[in-house]
């Protein structure tokens, strides 16, 4: 049996959104402004740091794209990302820590499996499609209007091939004045097999 994976309401209420950013604000302050804590220290020197930069980044990532109310997954993870590559050249020029480049895939895979998890639970469950015989199958609103403008072009299209392979060629007298000229009102004599 199938477990379905809860669902998270969206968008998020005002004050949850307003409380993301705050920390997410927070986060980045604790990042550029503040000293690296002693316990940051000593976890990451007993257990491996790129764990725990995907844990940071994917927890910044959490905070802003909730911020945002679940809209713009790609430019979240690109902004956590940038911000984990500036956080690595800020090191550069602090003498107790050094720059890594994989500290920053790290972060960009953090924040990208977050993102990705967050985007699947929060996204409506998916209907059935209706099947080809079901009926107002066209009216539910499953396909996407252009479909649904592709398929009219192309039942016209069909309608008016199927029309004109069907229709026979109108036969004319060899008597009949042509119809253009009928239409200009130019003095048409029949030929002169017709001329009695």
């Amino acid at each position: 049996m199938r477990t379905r994976l809860p669902r998270i309401k969206t968008p998020p209420p005002p004050w949850l959104r307003a409380a993301c950013l705050a920390g997410f604000a927070a986060g980045l302050a604790q990042l550029f402004l503040l000293d690296e804590p002693q316990l940051a220290r000593d976890v990451a020197n007993a257990t491996w740091d790129k764990l725990l930069h995907a844990m940071v980044y994917g927890g910044l990532a959490l905070f802003y794209w909730m911020g945002l109310g679940f809209r713009a997954p790609f430019p979240s993870w690109v902004l956590v990302t940038t911000i984990g590559a500036l956080d690595e050249f800020h090191q550069i020029f602090i003498p107790t820590r050094t720059a890594d480049v994989l500290d920053v895939v790290a972060d960009a895979v953090g924040a990208a499996i977050v993102i990705l998890v967050l985007q699947h639970l929060s996204r409506a469950p998916r209907r059935k499609k209706p099947t080809e015989g079901s009926r107002g199958a066209s009216r539910t609103g499953t396909d996407g209007a252009a479909v649904r403008v592709w398929r009219f072009i192309g039942t016209s299209i069909g309608a008016a091939c199927d029309a004109a392979a069907s229709s026979k060629p109108v036969k004319r007298s060899p008597c009949e004045p042509d119809g253009a000229a009928k239409e200009r009102g130019d003095a048409v004599l029949p030929p002169p097999a017709c001329r009695a």
